[in-house]
């Protein structure tokens, strides 16, 4: 009996946890799988073959050009402004919502197939594709700065003619920042390259594996996937490797646009999440079988779909995971001094700490004193300093003033102290 009742409360947690709606059913008749998604607002996205919705995925308008059966990927600013990119190596756009296309860039000499583009805002964007002459050539990296109409060429350095997949190894973060995985010309080895400037030249990191897909939330948080995650710090300097116990080929690794903590990743047949900055996985179960994944996008903390194979998942609450209120605790009576690790961690530019306060320590008539220091011991500020009774508190460090870095903050009460470290990312 005991057994049936732990099973049934998982089967709830379960329930509770993974919050992902099936919306196939709105998509049109002549809808037949798409492998990538892209959106701008918690209404307006668009799945490849170029079908667009502007009221949440309820209807759809079949947007396609003569070239859509080419779509490697997909870019849009609104409604009406969208890019992609194609197998044979040209830029489309449109500025009127897909009644008319304009054929932007195409240029065989120095590309077959366009792997990758990224508007930043209407007027500012990356693309990137491959090498025409591979084992010659480097990569082409491309870039506007007047909405597509002119698009050129940037990169002196000769990093490897290919990525070796589709947009899945290259990731922008802004015109300045990217990373780029290039598959490899012989004689060079594979390699995980940054940008500072753009992509006019390219700097090699650390990294020394495979990699599926890769992301970074920032300069210094990034994540790879080949088998297992990959996960850097500090912009690829170190990396640390971590078990999923995914089997599949990794397709998509998509943080929440606010919470470096909050992390999804996509494998052809199971989907996973991480609230620790991909140090620790759990996978999620919202279909039998494999779920065929392809691609992720969140427009906020919120929203966000999941396209596989054939199938179109929506979420308003990030797949039923909190993402800012911490669940409350049944009320009991403290019996230990606590100080909780922060949440979230790494944070930028805020996070919230937690404690405890016993009735034991509280009787000595003893203040509270949290105190933040940085990696060096010096103190930066102090968080709380009074008295308080026996409970469980929460108290904010804002690390707007600050610069990225590793912090300790401290918890002194009378002959108490309780002391964790905590990461500061912008």
């Amino acid at each position: 009996m005991l057994l049936k009742i732990i099973s049934f409360l998982l089967l709830l947690v379960n329930i509770s946890v993974s919050q992902w709606i099936n919306i196939s059913s709105n998509l049109p008749s002549s809808f037949n799988g798409s492998n990538i998604i892209d959106a701008c607002d918690s209404n307006t996205f668009i799945v490849g073959n170029l079908y667009l919705s502007t009221d949440g995925g309820f209807s759809w308008v079949d947007i396609s050009s003569d070239l859509s059966n080419q779509l490697i990927d997909l870019e849009i600013v609104d409604s009406l402004h969208i890019w992609f990119t194609t197998s044979e190596g040209k830029i489309v756009a449109t500025d009127d919502g897909g009644k008319s296309w304009v054929e932007q860039y195409s240029d065989s000499v120095k590309t077959n197939f366009m792997n990758y583009i990224e508007m930043f805002d209407l007027d500012n964007g990356i693309a990137m594709g491959d090498a025409t002459d591979y084992e010659i050539n480097s990569a082409v990296f491309l870039k506007t700065i007047d909405g597509g109409n002119n698009w050129v060429s940037i990169n002196t350095s000769n990093i490897g003619g290919i990525s070796g997949d589709m947009w899945r190894r290259i990731d922008y973060l802004s015109k300045e920042i990217g990373y780029f995985y290039e598959s490899g010309v012989f004689p060079n080895p594979q390699k995980l390259y940054n940008t500072i400037d753009g992509g006019i030249t390219w700097f090699p990191t650390n990294f020394e594996g495979g990699c599926h897909i890769l992301k970074f939330f920032n300069e210094s948080l990034g994540l790879t996937y080949d088998n297992n995650i990959s996960r850097t710090l500090d912009g690829g300097i170190t990396w640390e490797e971590i078990e999923i116990g995914a089997t599949g080929w990794g397709n998509d690794i998509e943080f929440l646009p606010n919470h470096a903590s909050q992390v999804w990743f996509t494998d052809y047949d199971d989907l996973y999440f991480s609230n620790d900055t991909g140090k620790t996985w759990q996978k999620q179960n919202i279909v039998e079988g494999e779920i065929q994944g392809r691609d992720i996008v969140f427009v906020d903390d919120y929203h966000g779909w999941l396209i596989c194979e054939n199938a179109l998942y929506y979420t308003n609450n990030n797949g039923g995971i909190v993402t800012d209120i911490k669940e409350k605790k049944e009320i009991e009576i403290p019996t230990k001094l606590k100080l909780e690790q922060n949440y979230p961690n790494p944070f930028n530019p805020s996070t919230t700490i937690g404690y405890t306060i016993p009735i034991s320590v509280i009787s000595q008539n003893s203040k509270v004193k949290i105190i933040v220091y940085d990696i060096l011991g010096n103190e930066i500020t102090t968080l709380f300093n009074g008295n308080k009774s026996a409970g469980e508190y929460e108290v904010k460090f804002d690390g707007t003033d600050f610069p990225s870095g590793v912090y300790y903050y401290q918890i002194n009460v009378g002959a108490y102290t309780q002391t964790n470290k905590m990461i500061l990312l912008k």
